[in-house]
């Protein structure tokens, strides 16, 4: 599919809460630094799922929150999608999910035009949404740190991670995205060396190659 310059649309899941804030912090050794303490909410409230998608061409991330992930909830996201960007010639790529293989999402996307594919188990570094739920959390939890302490609502929950999720810029969303592809492009090429600041074991290269050759065999490449 990225031979023929087709856009690929990665889907994906990310849960969190109340408390999902960083449990650690960095500072140098014998550091002078004061240490801070900040208070979370006493509640977690309920857990909030962000259905989300990025894709290779283009430059901002759909996303819908809701409650959890389910064949409904992942039906109603691809709905959405379809009236907001469409799927028509577009490549999905999801894991394996139980939701992900319901009938009733399968058919509304082949209805649509939409080609699946599925990720191989263990594969979600070329995901790249992965990278940009990793970006939104880290803004997450800093809108928990920020209350210091006041317990918000759900509603807050969901209008907040919402906004988090349609403020990551442009070139963000671009830059995530096209990594990813050039990740797994570099995987066709057999004496292309590794990328700046990736270079692993042998054995790593090995495991990351495997599931490369999955992932052609799967189409995806």
């Amino acid at each position: 599919h990225l031979a023929q310059n087709r856009e690929i649309i990665y889907i994906d899941e990310t849960s969190t809460n109340c408390w999902a804030a960083r449990g650690k912090i960095w500072q140098p050794r014998n550091s002078t630094l004061p240490l801070v303490l900040f208070e979370l909410p006493k509640a977690k409230e309920e857990n909030c799922t962000i259905i989300g998608a990025i894709s290779n061409k283009r430059n901002y991330l759909v996303v819908n929150v809701t409650y959890s992930t389910n064949k409904e909830t992942v039906e109603y996201f691809f709905r959405h999608f379809d009236l907001h960007v469409g799927l028509e010639d577009k490549v999905i790529v999801m894991d394996n999910h139980r939701a992900h293989w319901a009938n009733d999402v399968r058919e509304y996307i082949e209805e649509r035009g939409g080609t699946l594919e599925y990720m191989p188990p263990s594969s979600s570094y070329f995901n790249p949404i992965e990278t940009a739920w990793a970006w939104v959390k880290a803004r997450w939890s800093n809108e928990l740190i920020a209350l210091n302490g006041r317990q918000p609502n759900t509603a807050w929950m969901f209008e907040t991670l919402l906004q988090i999720c349609n403020s990551m810029p442009g070139p963000v969303v671009v830059k995530i995205a096209h990594s990813c592809e050039k990740l797994m492009r570099s995987y066709l090429l057999e004496d292309d060396p590794p990328l700046p600041g990736e270079e692993l074991a042998d054995g790593e290269w090995h495991q990351i190659a495997r599931q490369a050759e999955i992932l052609s065999r799967s189409n995806i490449l």
